[in-house]
């Protein structure tokens, strides 16, 4: 495999084909950059404690400089458009059926100075022991969506094309990151995918949004503890949520 493949956004048949491949798939166009860039503006005004790294409001480390943490769908940020994606709701229908859900929505920041990431899964083994989980078909994806340019210097995420459907991992085997990506873009990968983020030896953080994709039996238990919340919006918003927030909670 000579690298991860862009696809267009639009041609959604074409990035099933990629990711059910290749365990990811970068997602050109997703949504306009203008768009991301006022959701930057917005994520930042709403949630100004995202800017200090070493505070433990409603985040999770994921490493030195690291963290995820559930963003507010508040209404300026819900009329973006990001929440009723058509290609968005189509990718997740062929991934994982037309009932699934999403599972969390946040931010996912790798700060200035953040080290290397170890090379993970996001989910663990349905059967661990029965070797079944690169046979069956996916129960959760991520979709990552960059608010600022992400480079080999400053945070970019390499990915083990192919591991989500390797039993047994080789840590040698080559590690690949696209190199132009930016807001507007995302990646969308197969929760199973062995990948790792990247040091951001830059002085600046690089916040990225994203959407936990998933079946409707299936919690994220190795991300988030119990009740943890990771999908939160206004009230005025939540009447707005299609089925597929319905595990959504109200601030």
């Amino acid at each position: 495999m000579s690298g991860i493949e862009t696809v267009d956004a639009r041609d959604i048949d074409d990035a099933l084909t990629v990711i059910r491949r290749d365990g990811v798939v970068h997602l050109k166009g997703l949504f306009a950059k203008e768009t991301m860039q006022e959701a930057a503006r917005l994520v930042d005004a709403r949630h100004p404690e995202f800017a200090d790294l070493e505070s433990k409001e409603r985040r999770r480390s994921t490493g030195k400089g690291r963290f995820i943490a559930p963003v507010v769908v508040s209404r300026a940020l819900y009329d973006l458009g990001l929440f009723y994606s058509e290609p968005l709701k189509k990718l997740g229908d062929g991934m994982l059926g037309e009932e699934h859900v999403i599972e969390a929505f946040g931010m996912m920041m790798s700060g200035a100075g953040s080290l290397d990431q170890g090379l993970h899964a996001d989910g663990v083994a349905l059967f661990p022991e029965t070797g079944l989980d690169v046979i069956v078909p996916p129960s959760s994806m991520a979709v990552f969506m960059p608010l600022v340019p992400v480079g080999s210097d400053n945070g970019a995420t390499q990915f083990q094309l192919g591991s989500h459907r390797v039993p047994v991992i080789d840590e040698s085997a080559p590690l690949h990151h696209v190199e132009e990506f930016g807001p507007g873009d995302a990646m969308a990968w197969d929760f199973r995918t062995q990948h790792r983020g990247k040091a951001n030896t830059t002085d600046k953080n690089r916040p990225a949004l994203h959407f936990t994709l998933s079946r409707p039996f299936w919690f994220d238990h190795q991300n988030y503890d119990g009740g943890e919340p990771r999908l939160i919006a206004d009230a005025d918003v939540m009447e707005r949520l299609d089925q597929r927030y319905v595990r959504a909670q109200a601030v």
